[in-house]
């Protein structure tokens, strides 16, 4: 197989794309894959489907995923288009997201690092910069909050953690039954929250309504009394992530009575045997 129908293959290029080159660049530690549009082929707005004359090409690079120990880089000549309702825009490329210098596989790769890994460590292994991580992640972010689907929601959490050494603090809700976070805001006051209601619970807002009461768990500082008015605070109860069912705790440290009770106290060095007397020691 030769080099070219090799990187058609593992880089999944399909029409009306193809593999016009290869370069291979031993000193650099890196593999150029140069990528084309079939001649003759269509071009199709990337808003509306419409098909549209041609209008200029401009050279873009994404990194791709390493072959073997070679840094690999794709390379194409992406063509804009002239659309009578859009007017001049790029086509679509099936390997990337608009904006990154990255195609899709390797963002997921670098998620999948993140996962097990600090950004430090991610960004030493990779040779990535902390704002081309944060970048990454902010798209991969936004095409989960695209994959939401409406929720109804019966027993929320609310949370303020910080991070930092000096006392940064976000306010994280939760859906404490399906085990997802909601919303991330930022500070601990009593807009974080307000702001989550604006975008869940208005009329007008995505058209998701709460199905029944609300239960709000541990809301901490986080709570004003409009938002109090709208839900059933429960400052003493928590979901349990193993039964689901609804506890109450203390503190922090209760575990679930149903599924996680306290272990049984030790026995008294000098409690009653079972003749009823005293157990103890002997004195001299």
């Amino acid at each position: 197989m030769r080099d070219k129908e090799l990187y058609t293959q593992i880089l999944g290029i399909r029409f009306p794309w193809k593999v016009s080159e290869v370069e291979l660049a031993l000193e650099d530690g890196e593999v150029k894959v140069f990528v084309e549009l079939e001649a003759g082929a269509e071009q199709h707005c990337p808003k509306c489907g419409q098909t549209c004359p041609g209008y200029d090409r401009r050279q873009r690079s994404w990194r791709h995923l390493d072959t073997c120990q070679f840094r690999t880089i794709l390379v194409a000549e992406v063509p804009r288009i002239k659309c009578p309702e859009h007017g001049v825009v790029t086509v679509g490329v099936p390997w990337y997201e608009p904006g990154s210098g990255f195609t899709a596989l390797f963002e997921a790769l670098v998620i999948d690092w993140l996962k097990e890994a600090s950004l430090a460590a991610v960004s030493r292994q990779l040779g990535l910069s902390w704002n081309a991580i944060d970048r990454i992640m902010q798209r991969a972010v936004q095409r989960g909050l695209e994959r939401r689907t409406e929720v109804q929601l019966a027993h929320i959490g609310v949370d303020e953690t910080s991070f930092r050494k000096r006392h940064d603090y976000v306010t994280v809700v939760s859906d404490q039954a399906g085990q997802t976070v909601l919303h991330v805001a930022d500070d601990r006051g009593q807009n974080s929250l307000t702001g989550f209601y604006e975008t869940q619970y208005q009329d007008d807002a995505k058209g998701v309504q709460a199905a029944g009461p609300v239960a709000l768990h541990h809301p901490g500082r986080a709570v004003d009394a409009e938002i109090t008015s709208r839900f059933t605070i429960k400052p003493d109860t928590a979901i349990c992530d193993a039964c689901g069912r609804e506890y109450e705790f203390t503190n922090r440290k209760d575990r679930c009575p149903y599924c996680c009770p306290k272990p049984e106290p030790e026995p008294d060095a000098y409690e009653l045997d079972d003749w009823g007397s005293a157990d103890y020691p002997e004195s001299e």
